[in-house]
């Protein structure tokens, strides 16, 4: 995965510690609310890691567009070699490793109450 200045994430970004990535598409009314919803929660734990993920559209222009929507630090999955290994077709989408592990996934944008609650919790509780 690369940044918009095509710096790329190295694979032990993702085998170490806790990690949230978060799969977005720009432009995306519920991406958009999944990004203001985790806008409220990133600074609760210092030792999780949120990074957003693009897959579709060219490099570039996505991750402009990203970067202009979202506050987590966005990479383009390039070649969908992170989004097919974990068979994602969709998003927003929320994939938590820990030590590269994959442990749990959400689908959907996080807008109900009961919905935000409970990932909140999850988070404080993540041992």
């Amino acid at each position: 995965m690369v940044d918009l200045s095509d710096t790329r994430l190295g694979e032990d970004a993702l085998r170490r510690g806790k990690v949230v990535l978060v799969f977005l598409i720009p432009h995306c009314e519920p991406c958009q609310r999944e990004g203001e919803f985790l806008n409220t929660i990133l600074n609760r734990r210092k030792d999780v890691r949120f990074y957003g993920v693009v897959s579709f559209g060219e490099r570039q222009s996505v991750l402009q567009a990203a970067a202009s929507e979202f506050s987590i630090k966005v990479f383009y999955d390039r070649d969908l070699r992170i989004g097919h290994s974990l068979g994602i077709n969709q998003a927003p989408v929320k994939v938590f490793l820990k030590e590269g592990i994959v442990e749990r996934f959400w689908e959907g944008a996080t807008v109900e109450d009961e919905d935000k609650q409970s990932f909140i919790k999850w988070l404080d509780e993540l041992q």
